[in-house]
Parts: structure tokens; C-alpha cells; sequence
């Protein structure tokens, strides 16, 4: 069978056919292209939500460091009042 991926150069080849003599080719490619959108429309999706995460977690360990310096904090001042 050989490899079957399709390459740039070959896809425009088939791009640039006639329409009007091969209607599939447009409508294959139609399918393709909105294919090709929807899967652009998800990474883009996934690269939001990594960066969330990424500034989620950094986020999360500023309030973690808060919380342990005021835990600190009231501990020193439990002391202090005992």
C-alpha cells in the first residue's frame, strides 16, 4: 500500500482541481478543513486551560505560603497571650 499520509504539495495539487469537474474533492476538503478547525479550536482550548493551571498552581502556593505565615503568626501569638 505505501504511504498514504498526505503531504502539502499533493494536497494543494488536489486543491486546485477543477470544482466543477470533481465536486467530491471540494466537498472532501470542506470536511477536512472544518475538521481541521474544530481540532485548532481544541488545542486552543487545551493551551487556555494549561496556562489556568499553570497560574492556578502558582496561585495556590502564594496562598499556601499566607496561610502557613499566619498560622505562624496566631501560633506566636497564642504563645505570647498564654
Amino acid at each position: 500500500m505505501g504511504n498514504r499520509s498526505l503531504t502539502p504539495r499533493r494536497e494543494q495539487e488536489i486543491r486546485n482541481m477543477d470544482p466543477t469537474e470533481h465536486p467530491e474533492v471540494a466537498e472532501l476538503f470542506s470536511l477536512i478543513d472544518g475538521q481541521r478547525s474544530v481540532i485548532q479550536g481544541k488545542d486552543s482550548k487545551i493551551e487556555r486551560q494549561r496556562a489556568q493551571i499553570a497560574n492556578g498552581n502558582a496561585r495556590n502556593k502564594e496562598l499556601r505560603e499566607q496561610v502557613a505565615q499566619l498560622e505562624a503568626e496566631i501560633a506566636r501569638l497564642r504563645e505570647q497571650s498564654a
